[in-house]
């Protein structure tokens, strides 16, 4: 019996309630048991991250708690090198190979697609779940509107029943807070950051001085 598993990549520095709405909601949307935050060693496309791993990791932890549906794969946290979506989506294939991969971006990074390695090939080993904000635009390069074209997903189900090669685009309640914005905050308005984060996440901030 395949047993589909969701992803969601990111630096997660922090993590905060945008991160967990949205995955939580595309576990909901799919209609899965569980998902997974998978935390970057460092993005290729990104500048180096502000945070220790073992910090990231620390905050995945506390975070998860109150999410008891998330789980954390450590994959390419504990792979020293920097992380190549393809590379790790070709690896779990093969660790699962009778289980559908799903990997979650959200619309800033599909309508970027073109500038990942290899990015082509993200549909050989999984499906894309492609999350925007209600009512948003569809604005795609010629490139990657061709690629969506040709894999786009009829159906949500595709991506539950089928191996690999769909994309799928879905409307998630919007999270109007980035990582950057939130740290920029922990430095000025300590009260709005909090707001953000889960609470545990927020006290392991001030105990460990981060961001500051």
């Amino acid at each position: 019996m395949p047993n589909p598993r969701l992803y969601l990549g990111g630096s997660f520095d922090p993590i905060h309630h945008g991160h967990l709405n949205s995955l939580e909601q595309l576990r909901t949307q799919l209609n899965l048991d569980t998902a997974f935050l998978m935390p970057a060693w460092r993005s290729p496309l990104k500048e180096e991250v502000n945070t220790s791993d073992k910090h990231r990791l620390a905050m995945l932890e506390l975070a998860v708690e109150e999410y008891p549906k998330l789980k954390i794969e450590r994959y390419e946290i504990e792979r020293p090198s920097p992380s190549y979506t393809n590379h790790t989506l070709s690896v779990f294939k093969k660790r699962y190979p009778n289980d559908p991969i799903i990997f979650a971006m959200g619309m800033d990074s599909f309508q970027a697609l073109d500038k990942w390695a290899n990015w082509q090939q993200l549909t050989d080993y999984a499906h894309l779940a492609v999350f925007a904000r209600p009512g948003y635009k569809l604005s795609l390069n010629p490139a990657v509107a061709n690629f969506y074209q040709s894999h786009q997903a009829n159906t949500k189900e595709q991506l539950t029943t089928q191996p690999c090669g769909k994309i799928w685009l879905t409307e998630l309640e919007p999270f109007d807070m980035a990582s950057s914005s939130i740290r920029q905050q922990l430095h000025q308005d300590h009260l709005n950051a909090k707001k953000a984060l889960p609470s545990s996440v927020f006290d392991y901030i001030q105990r460990h001085h981060l961001y500051q």
